[in-house]
């Protein structure tokens, strides 16, 4: 099996990778990046970087060095809660809540509701 990595924010990121983890185990996950949210009360950045130092899984905070590893990595890469790009593209899967690009940004649920798209992302 290929090895994945995740980028990761807030309650779904963390519980996407908290059942992955509970199914497949860690060996196949490379690395995990997250990022803190200083406009959310429980942003789940604690809880996604603990995930990740109990389990030896490394971990980088979005500001990290770590354009290296992302280059050379060369297996599957999940995007949960994500709000920046991603410069290695290969390989990405983005879990997202309304159609990309159209409804980038802050509260696309709700923009494609609101403009009554029939159907999300």
């Amino acid at each position: 099996m290929k090895k994945v990595a995740f980028y990761v924010m807030n309650s779904k990121g963390y519980f996407v990778l908290k059942n992955f983890v509970d199914k497949f185990g860690t060996k196949n996950i490379d690395y995990i990046v997250s990022s803190a949210d200083a406009n959310i009360k429980k942003d789940y950045f604690d809880e996604i970087q603990s995930l990740a130092t109990q389990s030896k899984i490394r971990f980088f905070n979005r500001f990290d060095s770590f354009l290296d590893i992302e280059n050379k990595f060369q297996g599957y890469k999940f995007s949960i809660g994500w709000r920046w790009l991603i410069k290695n593209e290969s390989n990405l899967i983005v879990f997202h809540d309304s159609l990309l690009p159209k409804y980038r940004g802050f509260a696309p649920l709700v923009n494609c509701l609101v403009n009554n798209e029939n159907r999300g992302g």
